[in-house]
């Protein structure tokens, strides 16, 4: 499949076409092969949504890729920096954070090229970009990284949460569960607390909104927090039926909802809706409970793979371990009655 046309916004756009041929030229450099990269960022949030300006660009890298072989000082013969400073840019590599920032127009539209691992490690989407075949994230890896660091939040972050409530709510559940109910529900916290400042930030932060897409200043801390609670599980429940695994999810606002996966399809489904990181501190963690429904699938099994509410975990199964329910949960109660009428 050829995947969707996005159009950047202008301010990132017109960077991009600058600055493109060169990053792309450069990063062939360092490698004996194509280096891949991915798109990601407010960027493409707005080529999605149409719901404001961003003036950066950001390129995420295989962790592994010797972004320090672009600076001068380790590779005479780099033309990156020096390519860029004729493009108008100031370029500055981090070696600590892998990260080379390149500013252009004294600050206001960046370029950031960063070697890193992603905290959804599936779901980018082959695309074209303005004309262009490019690979972007998915709006659930970008709304996870700016959870990530959402203690200090940024304006144009918490607007972007709001939004994703409105427009991908799935990819909002995607990074809100990513990171776990204590963690989202304290990030809730810091948005309704620091509604003021972000208020306050959101007239300098925010251009380029539509009439359609504007929201109160002072709203937007708290409708960001509500967004968050909203997208929290309050039930998740993994099962085996037909040699095919059924995910059934329901929050705060929305019902209850099913989904089918092919077993094959598990790993990159599970990685690219959040659902492994929602699993990984739960009983026995994501790659067990996983692995088991595969394997109960390929035996056409009908099988409780997992069972959580909004109390929390309830029961689980693996493959070495029978039902290991809650004590006083309704899974232990069905188990027990289960086990007696065996008996």
């Amino acid at each position: 499949m050829n995947g969707p046309d996005l159009s950047l916004p202008a301010p990132a756009a017109t960077l991009w076409r600058a600055v493109g041929d060169t990053v792309r030229e450069q990063l062939r450099e360092i490698s004996d092969q194509e280096t891949p990269y991915a798109i990601g960022g407010g960027s493409i949030l707005a080529a999605r949504w149409k719901h404001r300006h961003s003036y950066d660009i950001d390129l995420v890298l295989d962790p592994d890729t010797p972004l320090g072989m672009l600076a001068e000082e380790n590779n005479p013969a780099t033309r990156f920096e020096s390519s860029l400073r004729a493009l108008g840019g100031k370029p500055t590599f981090y070696p600590g954070a892998r990260l080379w920032l390149v500013e252009f127009d004294g600050g206001k539209r960046k370029l950031d090229v960063w070697a890193t691992a992603l905290l959804l490690g599936a779901g980018q989407q082959e695309c074209t970009i303005d004309g262009e075949r490019e690979t972007a994230l998915s709006s659930a890896q970008i709304l996870r990284g700016k959870l990530e660091r959402a203690d200090a939040p940024l304006a144009r972050d918490v607007f972007d949460i709001v939004k994703a409530g409105e427009k991908e709510h799935a990819a909002l559940e995607a990074a809100v569960n990513a990171v776990g109910r204590d963690t989202a529900e304290r990030i809730a916290q810091v948005c309704h607390f620091a509604a003021p400042t972000i208020a306050e930030a959101a007239a300098e932060a925010l251009s380029g909104v539509p009439p359609d897409e504007h929201i109160e200043p002072r709203e937007l801390g708290n409708r960001a927090a509500h967004a968050i609670t909203n997208a929290l599980y309050t039930k998740c429940l993994i099962r085996t039926r037909n040699g095919r695994i059924e995910v059934t999810t329901e929050t705060n606002s929305r019902k209850e909802t099913t989904t089918v996966v092919e077993p094959t399809r598990a790993d990159d489904y599970f990685e690219a809706t959040g659902l492994n990181a929602y699993l990984q501190p739960q009983g026995p963690g994501a790659k067990a409970l996983v692995s088991y429904a595969g394997a109960a699938c390929g035996e056409q099994r009908e099988s409780l793979v997992f069972e959580a509410d909004a109390r929390g975990l309830q029961a689980w199964r693996t493959a070495k371990s029978a039902m290991n329910p809650i004590p006083g949960s309704a899974a232990d109660t069905d188990h027990r009655r289960a086990a007696s009428a065996e008996d």
